[in-house]
């Protein structure tokens, strides 16, 4: 039986990769992409689904019921709710990560919406939908199936043939530092800066009405920040361990009504802290000639590095990967073992990956077909044995890429997640 599945985003680039996979299955896949909360917008999005009248939806984070997009989220909502039409939320980035953050509110008041069922990228976060009585699955992300065919130009050989690489976006808020102290302080400037505006904002809501007392209040919760960024963390454990005691003290410093919007700010010191680790592990990496892509706002942390590349196409990024002897990757910490979609691409075209250990790196891969490293120490051991070491560096990239074909796949995923909205909805067979 095929099906017509809708497929709903604010971007549309990772959902068109899973649209393929869902056509190789000899379904139906349409995409609506809704980039603003505007009644044409919503019109459209709504015209859309009565024409094409799908089986079942699919949207990614949450993005299209958020309550940054009010006049598009409600309506939708009431929409799919009267036609009985039942959505998979596929969390790529957790219920609680800072992309999340603004279904926080949702969340906290006991949101369950009764036509979804969600899908985590990371298994840690199913038992925040269990909680809510929600059906749940684990379902991490994969590669696109048709790379199985790729292989990089030769004309790009020469561009992207370097030792080691990162390709990834950098943030925007830090300013240029001068040594990595300096970088340690921008970010966590950037952190307070966000964190007092907002705190400025809502101090009303909570009658700290004298400045002097709101100050005093501000001073009182820096310090837990600002040693929670005193080290460097190398498992999920002792990251979320750390964390848990900021969110324990801002517990005890804060009046009720405002450790009430906390969430929004611990997710946002994760994102803030994670940008940081990898700036500064990049910045370790620096002797071993490191070359960095995906913005030039990698010469505000990156110090006295000149060679930063801009963007990079499709074709550019799968050809970075695959003429990288080594691609450096570092997971955001508000994952706890999901393996990062980055994997998947780089052994896709062909590449090997060298990532931060994860639980759920080695339930998906061997270390014959992958290679990891704990601590940034280890990471350039690992770096200079597999420079030195080139027939070994191969034969694991080639097991990961025949592993990633034969079960990673977003086609092996759609298949999982269409079986699992047949079952729990009824669908037609």
């Amino acid at each position: 039986m095929a099906y017509r599945i809708a497929l709903l985003d604010h971007t549309g680039a990772w959902l068109e990769t899973v649209g393929e996979g869902i056509k190789a299955l000899g379904h139906e896949a349409r995409m609506v992409t809704i980039n603003e909360d505007k009644d044409p917008e919503i019109d459209s999005t709504l015209k859309f689904l009565k024409e094409f009248k799908p089986d079942f939806c699919i949207t990614e984070n949450f993005h299209c019921f958020d309550l940054i997009r009010p006049k598009l989220a409600l309506p939708l909502e009431d929409y799919l709710k009267s036609e009985k039409i039942p959505t998979a939320v596929w969390m790529v980035d957790g219920p609680q990560s800072s992309g999340s953050y603004a279904c926080q509110d949702r969340w906290q008041k006991g949101y369950a919406p009764d036509f979804m069922s969600f899908f985590c990228a990371d298994r840690k976060d199913i038992s925040f939908f269990k909680n809510r009585a929600l059906p749940v699955l684990h379902l991490p992300v994969g590669v696109d199936h048709r790379m199985e065919s790729y292989r990089a130009p030769l004309e790009l050989k020469s561009r992207f043939e370097t030792n080691l690489s990162f390709c990834g976006t950098p943030t925007h808020n830090a300013a240029p530092a001068k040594n990595l102290q300096e970088l340690k302080e921008n970010f966590l400037i950037g952190f307070l800066q966000m964190f007092t505006q907002q705190l400025k904002r809502i101090e009303d809501m909570v009658h700290i009405h004298r400045p002097e007392k709101f100050h005093e209040l501000v001073e009182k919760m820096v310090a837990p920040v600002e040693t929670f960024f005193s080290k460097f963390y190398t498992t999920p454990q002792d990251f979320h361990q750390a964390h848990q005691q900021v969110d324990n003290e801002m517990k005890n410093l804060l009046p009720e009504g405002l450790y009430s919007q906390w969430n929004f700010f611990s997710s946002a010191m994760t994102f803030f802290y994670s940008h940081y680790q990898l700036a500064a592990y990049l910045n370790e990496l620096k002797p071993f000639e490191i070359k960095i892509y995906g913005g030039m706002d990698w010469k505000n942390l990156l110090l006295g590095y000149n060679q930063v590349e801009p963007r990079l196409s499709e074709q550019e990024l799968y050809a970075q990967f695959a003429y990288s002897k080594i691609n450096f990757g570092l997971t955001k910490w508000h994952f706890w073992g999901a393996v990062q979609e980055r994997a998947f691409w780089v052994l896709g075209a062909g590449g090997f990956p060298l990532l931060d250990s994860r639980e759920e790196v080695y339930e998906m891969f061997t270390q014959d077909e992958i290679a990891t490293y704990t601590t940034i120490d280890e990471a350039k051991d690992k770096i200079r044995f597999y420079l030195q070491n080139e027939t070994e560096r191969k034969r694991i990239a080639e097991n990961g890429r025949k592993k990633v074909f034969a079960n990673y796949t977003y086609r092996d995923r759609m298949k999982s997640l269409i079986a699992t909205m047949k079952k729990d909805w009824a669908l037609r067979s």
